[in-house]
């Protein structure tokens, strides 16, 4: 048994097979489901920084959470799952500003 066993993993090999665009779309459809009202006016894109917990695509659309509540409580996904939305790798941000640009016009 290594240290592994014990961590609840939720994912498939699809998921580890994952492009930034294909996480980035599903990190959209989840907060277009689930996520506040016009939420892609709440992330300004020239401020993102994945690694911080307070500018990242969630810490700036739910900034009184914390972005690990967001995941679990309101989307309803593990942190674990939250780099297969898109929402963790630093290589996802310039397919999140794309996005964003792109969506607020």
């Amino acid at each position: 048994m290594n240290a592994d066993d014990n961590f609840d993993r939720d994912y498939d090999d699809t998921d580890l097979a994952l492009t930034p665009a294909q996480r980035v779309a599903r990190g959209v459809a989840l907060l277009n489901e689930k996520g506040p009202p016009n939420w892609f006016l709440l992330v300004d894109p020239t401020k993102i920084v994945m690694a911080d917990a307070s500018t990242c695509v969630l810490g700036q659309c739910y900034p009184h959470l914390e972005w690990e509540r967001a995941c679990t409580e309101v989307l309803g996904i593990t942190i674990w799952k939250s780099a297969y939305h898109g929402f963790v790798l630093e290589e996802d941000r310039d397919e999140w500003v794309k996005f964003l640009t792109e969506a607020r016009g």
